[in-house]
């Protein structure tokens, strides 16, 4: 079992769906290089298109992802506080350290979300999942 009694999908995790969207948030929407290279690859070689003059062409189109009704209230809150990271200065360099969570509380008390731990959990997964991403770019 996760938190608050989730059944957790084996290698996911209740929060997995979340972690998702905030990593889809932190990419602009697009895909990763590695599968647009691969995708340019394949169309190229199925039409018969030259490489270079099929990448030079492409429009980057930001991917749909799906959300779950279940995590609309979860992501809403986390959106609407993607202006609100901290940053700590370290000589030339700046690393964010997570998001303010008095503006997270103060999104939670103004949007009147009726289930505010449930959610403010949330908001944390998605949170640790954009600053490892950040943090630790690989």
């Amino acid at each position: 079992m996760c938190d608050r009694g989730v059944l957790c999908q084996p290698g996911g995790g209740a929060h997995k769906k979340l972690i998702a969207a905030a990593l889809h948030w932190l990419s602009g929407g697009a895909a990763s290089a590695a599968e647009q290279s691969a995708q340019f690859e394949d169309d190229a070689a199925r039409y018969g298109i030259p490489l270079d003059l099929l990448q030079a062409s492409a429009e980057v189109v930001p991917e749909e992802f799906e959300i779950w009704p279940e995590n609309d209230v979860s992501l809403g809150v986390f959106l609407r506080c993607t202006t609100q990271w901290r940053h700590r200065q370290h000589g030339d360099t700046s690393r964010i350290t997570g998001l303010d969570y008095a503006a997270v509380e103060s999104v939670l008390r103004m949007y009147q979300v009726k289930s505010k731990r449930e959610v403010f959990e949330d908001v944390r997964a998605m949170e640790l999942a954009v600053l490892d991403k950040v943090n630790n770019p690989s």
